[in-house]
């Protein structure tokens, strides 16, 4: 666009205090909890979430799917109701909670292990740095700042796009290796420590507002 001098520092959160950090047993406890925060729409990849919970129950891992918010779509909920209502197999994994309070938003993320953010469009999405925080594994798509933010394998998948099998591939793979999936945890809840939190960030824009304070008294100089 044109700009010049540009800065650009991660989003920081306030996150309580994780007490249980004994991630082998999240990540081998079954049903494998999963997780999806935020509005329940088609851009956030929710109708290729759901395909892919199809898939995953074929496959025989035993899964719970959490999802957090509420619908922005009223036609994809009929959608989504409908095709529940005619597998009830696949309606036993899946919770819908509608919208939360922020504690009992925390305690989902503290029985969870994988965060997945199907999402076709973001900037640098909170819900990421808040399953960092509980130190969850981060299934999610290759768009916005999400590149700057999720390492491939790393912090768990960064994908392509959202195709319904490639999610179901990633979250198999983990259920099938707990062990990686335990290291992935612990190491986002480290990042999480190293670049995401609150101090962090005020840090960052304190240092920023000096440095352009600096410099301006440069340049009236």
């Amino acid at each position: 666009y044109g700009f010049s001098n540009t800065v650009a520092f991660d989003n920081g959160i306030e996150a309580p205090d994780l007490v249980d950090s004994n991630y082998l047993i999240r990540a081998s406890s079954r049903p494998l909890r999963l997780l999806y925060v935020g509005v329940l729409n088609r851009t956030k990849g929710i109708p290729k979430l759901i395909e892919a919970l199809q898939i995953i129950l074929k496959t025989g891992v035993d899964f719970t799917c959490t999802l957090i918010g509420e619908w922005g779509d009223s036609s994809l909920q009929n959608e989504i109701e409908q095709l529940l209502a005619a597998n009830p197999t696949l309606d036993e994994k899946i919770t819908f909670t509608g919208r939360l309070d922020s504690d009992a938003i925390w305690e989902e993320y503290k029985k969870a292990a994988i965060l997945v953010h199907p999402t076709e469009w973001d900037g640098q999405p909170l819900t990421i740095l808040e399953a960092y925080a509980m130190g969850l594994c981060v299934i999610t798509t290759k768009v916005g700042a999400i590149p700057d933010t999720v390492v491939d394998i790393e912090n768990g998948r960064l994908l392509d796009d959202n195709e319904p099998s490639g999610i179901a591939e990633a979250i198999t793979w983990y259920a099938r290796n707990p062990e990686s999936l335990a290291e992935v945890m612990g190491r986002n809840r480290e990042l999480f420590e190293k670049r995401f939190t609150l101090e962090r960030y005020l840090s960052n824009v304190e240092m920023w507002l000096s440095a352009e304070t600096l410099q301006q008294d440069l340049l009236i100089r």
